[in-house]
């Protein structure tokens, strides 16, 4: 996954977000917590596994806390 194409999948959300907050506190929770936990987690994981730092069957460890601290650089920053 290319660099802009990872930026463009994680502010895609956003609106969304966004409308939530006009339904009701408990919705924006809700989708914050599904955009963290869930989206965020399968967008990391695809990129560490384009840029080959992980299999493609550890992307579940991406739901651990601070996995992704020692691929932060490569992440948001490498091409």
């Amino acid at each position: 996954m290319k660099l802009f194409t990872y930026y463009l999948l994680i502010s895609l959300p956003i609106p969304f977000l966004i409308w939530t907050t006009y339904l009701g506190s408990f919705y924006f929770f809700v989708s914050i917590m599904a955009y963290v936990l869930i989206y965020r987690t399968i967008v990391d994981g695809e990129r560490l596994v384009y840029l080959g730092h992980i299999k493609r069957s550890e992307i579940w460890k991406v739901l651990i806390p601070f996995f992704t601290i020692r691929y932060f650089q490569d992440i948001y920053f490498k091409k």
